[in-house]
């Protein structure tokens, strides 16, 4: 019915408690991949019998990764997820559910949780202009959680959304090959905001299942403080921004990212470090 594929880096114990959930779900897959970048000697005992293990050099980033499980895969629909997140046992029965009844849409998303049950965002509308003012730039955190800065919030209904958070996707076989998978251009972050952009355009649905319930670590491979990877998340959104959103709103939107990551990177703290790095990062882009 569907296939699953993890995406781990350097996070072994992690991806072996995601396998576990996801073969404990009362729906599992038919057929699992685990594809594991970095250090890959660190999962060579991942597989059971039932889990193929890919190993790839260095680190090609996530869509790359994602894209060479998915061509491993065999069935309609395959789940694509990194390694530290743990589905309630109904979550994917609720997502295969959903997208069987729902035969236009590409990609459906669940609600994502905290280890200690608090709500984190999972259902987003495309960025713009307050998502690049927001993001950066003091603001009341009743505005950063708002549809200003893109977050949408269900009831207990699905919706419909511009793309979930990257970290769980259901998605539809015919509609990934149509779109020829992850984008290769962006290394890390951005990857699924493109990828549903592309869904859309061709007249694909994507939406939000908040029956399903995963629970997610976050930031398992890289603390948040880490300085490639924070320069890497501002590299991937300008490069949405010039290849997605209209120029005028682009004109706007790359320099006040540019100023927010200079204010960040004057202000006394843990990740003072890695927003100026971010801020030289993005300066010649």
């Amino acid at each position: 019915m569907f296939d699953a594929v993890v995406v781990t880096h350097n996070t072994p114990a992690q991806a072996q408690r995601c396998l576990a959930a996801l073969r404990w779900s009362t729906l599992p897959p038919q057929r699992l991949v685990l594809v594991a970048t970095g250090e890959n000697d660190l999962v060579a005992n991942a597989g059971d019998g039932a889990t193929q293990v890919i190993a790839l050099d260095g680190n090609p980033g996530y869509g790359r990764a994602a894209n060479v499980g998915v061509r491993e895969t065999r069935a309609p629909l395959v789940l694509v997820c990194n390694a530290d997140l743990y589905p309630d046992r109904s979550a994917l029965e609720f997502l295969v559910a959903h997208m069987q009844a729902q035969p236009d849409v590409a990609c459906a998303g669940p609600a994502l949780r905290n280890l200690d049950g608090s709500p984190q965002d999972a259902a987003f509308k495309f960025p713009g202009l307050g998502q690049a003012i927001l993001d950066l730039w003091p603001a009341p955190n009743r505005l950063r959680a708002s549809r200003w800065n893109g977050r949408l919030r269900a009831g207990s209904d699905p919706i419909e959304i511009d793309h979930p958070l990257g970290a769980f996707m259901l998605l539809r076989r015919v509609a990934f090959d149509m779109v020829a998978g992850f984008a290769p251009e962006y290394w890390m972050y951005s990857e699924e905001i493109d990828l549903c952009w592309r869904f859309k355009r061709l007249g694909w649905r994507v939406t939000h299942v908040p029956a399903a319930r995963v629970w997610h670590t976050g930031g398992a491979s890289a603390g948040p403080s880490d300085p490639v990877l924070l320069a890497e998340l501002y590299r991937s959104r300008i490069r949405w921004y010039r290849s997605h959103v209209p120029r005028p709103v682009n004109a706007l939107a790359v320099p006040a990212m540019r100023v927010g990551l200079r204010l960040r990177a004057m202000i006394p703290g843990a990740r003072r470090a890695a927003y100026a790095r971010a801020r030289d990062a993005v300066a010649a882009l």
